[in-house]
């Protein structure tokens, strides 16, 4: 993205001070910058490039918009503004006192995070999805990256590749893919099969990122030297019982229900799968 779409925006935004870049991908940057109302937050710019990364911008703000639980982050101003032809969208959220879990689990390595942890993100997230069911919203993205574990919150944060199954799809029905993270991504997702995305899709996702806390790697990354052999893998790999780990049955019973390569053999919604979570034992 072009500096000048920053300026343009810092020209609207008086109040915000830039303070460093966190990432710069396709069409949108990531900043930590100040904010004199909101004090520091983080500021995202996109400049989309054509008719639907502008719809899944002006979606993502309309998606986190409507999130005010503490499981997600806040959002507090968000615009866009055209110069030339070109779009830019600004976003300004909250900036989390917290590292992604993905970092936690790196500064952990070789070990695996102790299992309170575990329990206190799997809580957060399993109540996280209880509070987007209702409103008809899939994540679609759940992983590591996109979980920060803070001191006193867990923040499901990254709606970018959100699902609501009560709108029009952007992606195209004729994809050979659906937007994705390879290793994560149920089959429906993988395969873009559109009227199978829901609640079971982020169960599925979910699990899978559960598996890894508990066993400390993804199974579908095993063995896997690149994203098509993580889709292989998801695809036709079915990962090894955690009772060989020491773990009690009821995760196993937990989490490969919600592992099951067809989704309408996952529970069916968020009450049959916390009926089957609140089984766990967790004394190991």
């Amino acid at each position: 993205m072009e500096d000048f779409s920053l300026q343009k925006i810092l020209n609207h935004l008086s109040k915000v001070r830039v303070i460093t870049k966190l990432k710069d991908g396709g069409q949108k940057s990531v900043f930590v910058a100040y904010h004199s109302d909101f004090s520091n937050i983080v500021l995202k710019v996109v400049v989309p490039s054509n008719s639907d990364e502008k719809k899944r911008a002006l979606r993502e703000i309309n998606i986190t918009s409507g999130l005010t639980s503490n499981l997600f982050a806040r959002l507090y101003d968000f615009g866009e503004f055209e110069d030339n032809g070109i779009t830019t969208i600004y976003i300004i959220e909250e900036l989390l006192n917290g590292d992604s879990l993905r970092d936690v689990i790196k500064s952990y390595a070789p070990n695996i995070i102790p299992i309170s942890l575990t329990k206190r993100v799997m809580d957060s997230l399993m109540e996280a999805l209880s509070i987007t069911e209702p409103v008809k919203l899939v994540h679609r993205d759940i992983k590591p990256e996109n979980v920060v574990v803070c001191p006193e919150r867990i923040v499901l944060i990254d709606f970018g590749i959100a699902r609501r199954l009560d709108m029009a799809s952007i992606t195209d029905s004729f994809a050979l893919f659906g937007p994705m993270t390879p290793g994560y991504a149920p089959p429906e997702q993988i395969k873009n099969q559109k009227r199978k995305i829901s609640i079971r899709t982020d169960l599925f996702s979910l699990s899978v990122m559960f598996y890894e806390l508990l066993s400390g790697s993804n199974p579908f990354h095993i063995n896997a030297d690149s994203p098509n052999q993580a889709i292989t893998n998801t695809l036709n790999f079915q990962p090894a019982s955690l009772t060989t780990l020491g773990y009690h049955p009821s995760f196993d019973t937990f989490i490969f229900n919600c592992l099951q390569k067809s989704c309408h053999r996952r529970p069916a919604n968020m009450t049959q799968a916390m009926l089957i979570y609140n089984q766990l034992k967790w004394e190991v």
